[in-house]
């Protein structure tokens, strides 16, 4: 295994050598009644809990993606992003001043127009309620380029074959047994096909038309349909950053004033423990 692989199964099973899937990342297990309830005495190490699993996990995160940058260096993968050009930098902000001061523009004139003269002007505050919806979609789209930059034109060939090979998953049921028959990996195929969210598909259609892996616990992930629990747990993760954060920042200056607790240390491999 390389580096990433490593730090994920840390991740996954912490100092264990083997779990039920139902105990996998046991040391982030937390349960949302963690913030239910608690007494302002408590409220505080509710806080600190939320603070410690929201640290390790990031943390964890952080050196997954570290071993992955360093194994495409190792790889020498080219990078298929560019920073955004100077011209493309003006122009994306030139969009925000302008969005920005219509949406501004258009409420201060709808509110000074109610409270000066007791009418609504509704051009005006469907102007601003629109310019405001573009902002956030603007946002949202031009977001990810900051971050990672604008695809190269090699990149957008690489993108294009890896869109149609997740489109050929999706419709993998419609293709015929000749093509089917080509598929010699069908090992990988599937583990594609769980990352692109179409292994139940895949899953069915292997066993409808009986096609079978050498690795005998692979063949019995799809006979006994086990991707659909392990879909079910890896997304508990999700849950587990979220209540995470919630109780990170409960506030210590409220509280429902009873004195049960609402939760309890328990478990876990690290100092952490699940809750």
């Amino acid at each position: 295994m390389v580096n990433f692989e490593k730090e994920y199964l840390i991740l996954c099973f912490s100092d264990k050598k083997e779990l039920v899937i139902s105990d996998l990342f046991s040391d982030y297990q937390v349960s949302s009644s963690i913030h239910r309830g608690v007494s302002k005495k408590d409220a505080k190490q509710v806080q600190e809990i939320g603070k410690q699993l929201k640290r390790s996990f990031d943390r964890r995160i952080s050196n997954i993606e570290k071993r992955v940058k360093d194994k495409v260096h190792v790889l020498r993968i080219p990078n298929y992003y560019r920073p955004l050009s100077t011209g493309e930098k003006k122009l994306s902000l030139a969009m925000w001043i302008g969005l920005i001061g219509s949406a501004v523009g258009s409420w201060l004139f709808f509110y000074c127009s109610w409270n000066t003269y007791g009418f609504v002007s509704f051009h005006l505050l469907f102007l601003g309620l629109l310019a405001s919806i573009i902002l956030v979609l603007i946002y949202a789209v031009t977001y990810g380029y900051y971050d990672n930059g604008v695809l190269t034109d090699e990149g957008a060939e690489v993108y294009y074959h890896w869109k149609s090979f997740k489109n050929m998953l999706r419709n993998i049921a419609r293709l015929g047994k000749a093509e089917l028959e080509s598929i010699v990996l069908w090992n990988r195929l599937l583990v594609y096909a769980t990352l692109f969210g179409y292994a139940k598909k895949v899953s069915q259609l292997m066993k409808v038309r009986q096609i079978h892996l050498e690795n005998p616990d692979l063949d019995s992930y799809i006979a006994y349909g086990w991707y659909t629990q392990l879909h079910t747990y890896t997304g508990q993760m999700k849950y587990y950053a979220a209540v995470a954060n919630t109780a990170s920042n409960y506030p210590v200056s409220s509280g429902s004033g009873s004195s049960g607790g609402g939760f309890s240390g328990g478990g876990g491999g690290s100092s952490i423990g699940a809750f």
